[in-house]
C-alpha cells in the first residue's frame, strides 16, 4: 500500500502543465554528477543509475513564468570539471548556490528543478547542480540510499574544491529530501577547518535524532543552518512508515540552538503531496531568497 501511494504521488510530482509558447528566461545550469554514463557513436551521452566517476556538463532550460512557474526544453552538453569550475570566475563574488536534489529525480528533472530554484532565488548564472544517480523507479528507495552514500565522498571533495577556489564564505548549499543526507554524512565530517556560508535543508528525509547527534560537528563546517519543514508533507509521512522514525522535515516542534527552523505547514500553495514546495510555492521561494540574502525570516512563517 505504501509503495502504491508513493507511486501516485511521485508520478504527479513529475508532471508539467501546458506551457506558453515563449520562454521568459533561458537558464544555463552547470552540473557535476556521479552518474555512470556511456557515449554512443554520435557523441550522445546516456546516464545510468550506477555510481561512477565524477563528470560534468551543462543544461539549458527554458523557464515559463505564467500562472505558475514551469521549466521545460532541457538540452545537455558535456563539460570538463575545470570548465564547470571556471564558469563561476566572473560572478562568484556574489556567492554560488549548490543544489543537491532528492529521491526519484533523473538528471533532466534535476536540471529543471535547479533552474526553477535559481530563478526563484535570484541565482541564475550562479548555481551548480550536484546530481547523484537517483532512480525514477518507485521501489528503489533503499538502493537510492546506497547510491547517495556512495556519492557523498565525491560531492564533498568537489564542495571543498569550490571553497578553496572561491572562498568557503561564498558557498551556499541547498539540499532537498534524501539529498539532505549530505548534512549528516559529508559536511559533518570535519575534513577542513573552513566554514561554508549557508546550509538549507528543505523537507529533509533524515532521521531527526541523527541530525541532533551530528549537529555539533556540522556547526563546525557551516556558519548558518536553516531547516524548512512541513507537517503536511505526505511523502515524508510515507518515509516515516518505511524508516520507522520521524523525519526531520516533519518536525514543526524542532528546536536547536543555532538552527533556524521555518515551518510552512499552514501554507496553501505547497503543491500536491506537499514535498516539492521549494519549487511549487511562491511564498517558500521568497523565504529561501530571504535566507540566502541574509534577511531575517519573520517569525510568523
Amino acid at each position: 500500500m505504501i509503495w502504491a501511494l508513493m507511486g501516485v504521488f511521485l508520478s504527479l510530482f513529475g508532471a508539467c502543465g501546458n506551457l506558453p509558447d515563449k520562454a521568459n528566461a533561458r537558464a544555463v545550469i552547470p552540473y557535476l554528477t556521479t552518474r555512470g554514463f556511456s557515449e554512443n557513436v554520435g557523441g550522445e551521452i546516456k546516464y545510468s543509475t550506477d555510481v561512477g566517476e565524477v563528470s560534468g556538463g551543462e543544461c539549458r532550460v527554458d523557464l515559463f513564468d505564467g500562472e505558475s512557474l514551469e521549466a521545460n526544453n532541457v538540452s545537455r552538453g558535456p563539460r570538463t570539471f575545470d570548465e564547470v569550475m571556471t564558469g563561476f570566475d566572473s560572478n562568484s563574488a556574489a556567492g554560488i548556490l549548490v543544489y543537491v536534489h532528492g529521491y526519484n529525480t533523473d538528471l533532466e528533472r534535476a536540471c529543471r528543478d535547479a533552474a526553477v530554484l535559481a530563478y526563484r532565488t535570484g541565482f541564475l548564472g550562479r548555481i551548480l547542480l550536484f546530481s547523484w544517480p537517483a532512480s525514477t523507479t518507485v521501489v528503489t528507495y533503499w538502493k537510492d540510499e546506497r547510491r547517495i552514500a556512495e556519492s557523498l565522498p565525491a560531492i564533498m571533495e568537489r564542495l571543498d574544491a569550490l571553497g578553496e577556489r572561491y572562498g568557503y564564505d561564498k558557498i551556499k548549499i541547498v539540499a532537498h529530501s534524501m539529498g539532505s543526507r549530505l548534512a549528516l554524512d559529508a559536511i559533518a565530517a570535519p575534513s577542513q577547518n573552513q566554514k561554508f556560508e549557508d546550509l538549507i535543508l528543505i523537507a529533509p528525509d533524515i532521521d531527526r535524532e541523527r541530525f541532533i547527534d551530528a549537529l555539533p560537528v556540522l556547526q563546525q563546517r557551516v556558519k548558518s543552518i536553516s531547516v524548512i519543514v512541513s507537517e503536511s508533507d505526505r511523502l515524508l509521512m510515507l518515509s516515516q512508515a518505511v524508516n520507522l522514525g520521524e523525519r526531520l522535515g516533519q518536525a514543526s516542534d524542532f528546536v536547536a540552538a543555532g538552527v533556524e527552523v521555518v515551518d510552512v505547514s499552514g501554507f496553501e500553495d505547497l503543491g500536491f503531496g506537499g514535498h516539492l514546495y521549494h519549487l511549487e510555492s511562491d511564498r517558500v521561494g521568497e523565504i529561501l531568497k530571504l535566507i540566502l540574502m541574509k534577511d531575517p525570516v519573520a517569525s510568523g512563517h
